[in-house]
Formats: C-alpha cells, structure tokens, sequence
C-alpha cells in the first residue's frame, strides 16, 4: 500500500519532479481504476487518492448508513464516484446518462456528494434530478466539515438538524460546523457527545461542548482522554473537573470546580 512505497520512493532524488506520476500508480495499484477513468481525471492525483482513502475509511465506521456502505463497496471503481469526488459535473452527467439508473442509486450518489463536498453535484441531484434533502443527505453535509453559513442553510432550509446531528458536526473535526449547531441551530448536546468528541482527539471541539455546559458522566471520557495522543483533552478534565492523574484507576469528580 502507500506508506512503504511512499518511503521509497521518497529517497529516490527524482521523487518530487515526478509526484503526479507517483500518485497515478498508487491510484492504479490501491483503487485498480481503470485508463479510461483515469484519462478524464481533470483535478490532482493526489487529492484524488485521499479522497478514495477518506471514503474507503468511512466503511469501517458508524457513522454512513449501511445500505450507503454496501453502495460504496461495490462502487469504488465507478467512473460517476470518481466524477463526483472531483465534483465535476459535466463529467458526472455525462456518465449519468450512459447508466440507467433509480432513484435509489441517485440517492446514494446524493449522500455521497453531500459527504466529499462536491457542492455542484449536490446541488445537480438535489435541483435537477428532484432528490429531496433528508437528515441524511444534511448529517452526511455536516460530517464532511465543507459546509458553514450560508453553503449550510442549502441543506438546513430544507431539513432541520436534530439532536443526532451534532454527532456528525463532532466527528466533521471542523470546530466552526459544531459552532454553529450549537449556536445557531440551539442543539443541545449531552455528555455522550463528550466521548464521541474525545474520539476524534479534537481539543478544541472538547472545551467547545464544555464551554456549552456539558458535564462528563461515566468513565469512558476519562479512559480516551487517557490515551497518549489526548493530553490537551486530558488537561481541560483536570482543569475543569479536578480530574486527578492519567492512569485508569485514577481519581475524579466530574462536577466542574468553582
């Protein structure tokens, strides 16, 4: 995969004259894309290969709906997958219409448009082909962090978020996007968000639902904010809530100090 042949290729003196090549070939190699696909890639490769990896890492989450999982297993090569992650639309609708397709599937392609950002793909399927925006389609928006003011209010005019949204928001790993669910949309997040926010390591989203009054309760919080790569999370608890110690078994009281 990427890591060792990027630590290859690296040492080689002719690495970064031929970066666009390099990230061609991992494309070919990880995704298996065909050469006509491949031939219409109009933005970088690798911008590309992240955006595959990204939706290749949602698989193993929670958070995308499994009919949407089982969609996207069995559509990674899909030329409109790859038109959309580019968020070309000419080419998206030019492969639209050599595939007969239900709305089902168009739905699919909607929810992943909202996911990757393709704003004008989105906005195709939603104004031109009448798909409805549904929470879905806006928790998908909201978790790919691209979408605050007004590029938020094309989905929220639409669809109002709810209380489960704030999850997506969080796990976006955009500080504004949680910003605004809070603030604006006046969601009211619980200490379950605490943990889904230690989660993602973001420290700053962390003291964002503090600041809101969150309070955490049970001992997970305090077991992720334990792991090495969560010291800031782990001082806003000791901070806070006189959490004493990084160990397991340590100490706690998780009403804030005065």
């Amino acid at each position: 995969m990427l890591d060792n042949r990027l630590k290859s290729e690296s040492s080689s003196q002719s690495f970064f004259q031929n970066i666009d090549i390099f990230w061609l070939e991992s494309i070919r190699q990880d995704y298996k894309l065909s050469q006509d696909v491949l031939s219409k890639i109009t933005a970088g490769y690798e911008a590309l290969y992240h955006n595959l990896y990204k939706f290749k890492n949602t698989l193993t989450g929670i958070l995308l709906p499994m009919h949407t999982k089982l969609f996207l297993e069995s559509n990674m090569q899909n030329p409109m997958l790859i038109a959309l992650l580019q968020n070309d639309l000419r080419w998206f609708i030019e492969c639209r219409a050599s595939q007969l397709l239900d709305r089902d599937t168009l739905k699919e392609f909607q929810l992943l448009a909202a996911l990757c950002g393709a704003t004008d793909v989105t906005h195709y399927l939603t104004d031109k082909e009448e798909l409805k925006i549904d929470l879905d389609v806006l928790n998908m928006a909201l978790w790919s962090g691209q979408y605050t003011g007004p590029s938020l209010e094309y989905f929220t005019r639409l669809c109002a978020p709810t209380h489960d949204s704030l999850k997506y928001a969080i796990a976006s790993i955009n500080e504004n996007v949680v910003r605004e669910m809070l603030d604006i949309y006046h969601l009211k997040p619980s200490s379950d968000y605490l943990t889904v926010a230690a989660g993602t390591g973001n420290a700053a989203i962390f003291n964002l639902l503090i600041s809101h009054g969150v309070v955490p309760k049970g001992d997970l919080v305090f077991k992720i904010a334990s792991l090495s790569e969560n010291q800031e999370i782990m001082h806003i608890l000791e901070r806070d809530f006189a959490y004493v110690g990084s160990g397991l078994g340590a100490s706690k009281n998780s009403q804030p100090k005065s």
